[in-house]
């Protein structure tokens, strides 16, 4: 009987899935031969911080071609995830002929300037949500936080965790790294130097950068939705791209313990 009512319940969802899928292909068909070159949407910061979310909601937008963190642009001898060079990403780009074409490279957040002076008609998204839960998220997901903190506190060559990092933010890791430190501390910290990257490279100041709050989106996800399409310069979709979002993952790690110091840090940069 459990069974059957899996398969009662997966069944519509199977079906909606393919109906987007369809009906996206028609779209892009009748796309084919537009002359106007697609806008680029970055998605970038910190990992654990409502990304996926954010791309199953643009996924929605039957103008939209969006693009997992691995995928043709992606691939490098360093990882699966990284950026090939811009020439070729450009190439791949260009055979997408949508109007919207989103890209999640979070792992290359900290060459955001970059990836928006080299792929033309790109703008990006900041997303950023309360640490507490990006904490709770990333420990529940993985096991290897004291390890990749201890890759940034190194400066290890060819870790996207160390690129980019300031001095002044890689000496407050180095201040709290200890092999035997909690991986919850552990995962504080890698949120504090992905996040302070935000205002360390300038992105405050940028006119093609944006932050996107991951609390306003599910508070408020048809309005929040609304003020990225304005950014973008695009018309908010005849379509209901929000039916998916709730509040259940809100404030799951309200209860995690981090020595006072690592606090008091987050919790300055999230006010900020």
């Amino acid at each position: 009987m459990a069974a059957r009512k899996h398969n009662a319940i997966g069944w519509p969802q199977k079906l909606a899935t393919k109906s987007l899928r369809l009906r996206k292909w028609v779209s892009w068909h009748l796309l084919s031969r537009q002359q106007t070159p697609s806008k680029v949407l970055l998605i970038v910061g910190c990992q654990r911080s409502g990304t996926s979310l954010l791309n199953r909601i643009l996924e929605q937008d039957l103008r939209t071609t969006v693009l997992s963190e691995e995928n043709p642009l992606t691939g490098t001898a360093e990882s699966r995830l990284r950026l090939k060079p811009y020439d070729e990403v450009n190439c791949a780009l260009a055979k997408f002929r949508t109007p919207l074409i989103v890209m999640k490279p979070l792992v290359e957040s900290q060459h955001t300037a970059e990836m928006l002076d080299a792929i033309p008609g790109a703008k990006a998204l900041w997303v950023f949500r309360n640490y507490s839960d990006v904490v709770n998220s990333d420990v529940n997901r993985f096991t290897s936080q004291i390890k990749n903190l201890k890759a940034a506190v190194d400066d290890e060559r060819g870790n996207w965790r160390s690129e980019r990092m300031s001095a002044a933010t890689r000496a407050i890791l180095a201040k709290h790294f200890d092999t035997g430190m909690s991986r919850h501390a552990a995962a504080a910290l890698m949120w504090y130097a992905r996040n302070v990257l935000f205002f360390e490279l300038g992105l405050d100041s940028n006119p093609n950068v944006r932050l996107c709050r991951y609390e306003d989106l599910i508070a408020g996800p048809r309005a929040t939705m609304g003020e990225i399409y304005d950014f973008l310069a695009m018309d908010y979709p005849d379509r209901d791209l929000v039916r998916e979002v709730h509040a259940h993952s809100f404030g799951l790690g309200r209860d995690i313990a981090l020595p006072d110091e690592i606090g008091v840090l987050c919790d300055g940069l999230q006010c900020r």
